[in-house]
């Protein structure tokens, strides 16, 4: 196996173990924490997954936690040592190339096919990876489908009750709201320009059920909780495999 994928493999299997220490370590501290706001906990949360994403290149500066469970890089490549040689008595001059023969020898120990696991890894982590991204794209294309062929929600009633609670939650970008008879409950999308969708028997609700489901949805907003389920989403591509 190239040993560029082997190295691969050894920073996915660190960056997974640290990663977990450090979602118990916050799940810890916002148990100590529970009875802070729920936009503390989501901004400590999205910390921590930026944290998460960014680890394979602070793993160049951090410690590597060594795991006997992967063969060394010089052996997953078949390559003998000095001493392996000399144990098996195929002794070469390091300015002579080796032989087919002594590239073939076994070494002393090893099993057939003992550093296979790690391409099937690799591959499977990809299949696993695809899979996650696809299954994404699909709910991320259906957002957008529903959101192209939403109608607008003109109600006088609507745009007043959005601009008291933008005001109350100091949102500055201008909100838009439509409906649509594919949305069957409220969805909030877009980062720099967020959209609330509404469904379309909306216009049924009481004035205290439009307070309330549209509060729910700005809040979202202010949070900018679609960024951070864009973070999320990113980790769960990489680290799918990590309950």
């Amino acid at each position: 196996m190239p040993e560029i994928f082997l190295i691969w493999l050894r920073i996915l299997i660190d960056t997974a173990l640290k990663g977990s220490l450090l979602i118990v370590l916050v799940g810890a501290v916002l148990f100590l924490w529970r009875k802070n706001s729920a936009a503390d906990r989501s901004y400590i949360w999205a910390s921590a997954i930026v944290a998460i994403l960014l680890l394979p290149i602070l793993s160049l500066s951090l410690p590597v936690w060594k795991l006997p469970i992967l063969p060394a890089a010089a052996t997953a490549l078949g390559i003998a040592t000095d001493l392996e040689a000399e144990t098996t008595g195929a002794a070469f001059s390091p300015s002579r190339p080796p032989s087919d023969d002594e590239i073939a020898q076994p070494i002393p120990g090893s099993k057939p096919g003992i550093t296979a696991w790690p391409r099937w890894a690799l591959i499977i982590w990809s299949i696993g990876s695809f899979l996650v991204l696809a299954w994404l794209l699909v709910g991320r294309g259906t957002v957008w489908w529903i959101r192209r062929h939403a109608e607008p929600l003109d109600g006088k009633d609507w745009q007043e009750l959005t601009r008291e609670l933008s005001d109350h939650l100091q949102l500055q970008p201008e909100i838009q709201l439509v409906k649509s008879t594919s949305a069957s409950v409220a969805i909030t999308a877009g980062i720099k320009k967020p959209v609330v969708i509404l469904p379309f028997f909306s216009g049924t609700w009481d004035e205290e059920r439009r307070r309330v489901v549209l509060l729910h949805e700005l809040t979202h907003i202010r949070r900018r909780d679609s960024l951070i389920e864009g973070i999320t989403q990113a980790a769960l591509i990489l680290h799918w495999f990590n309950p």
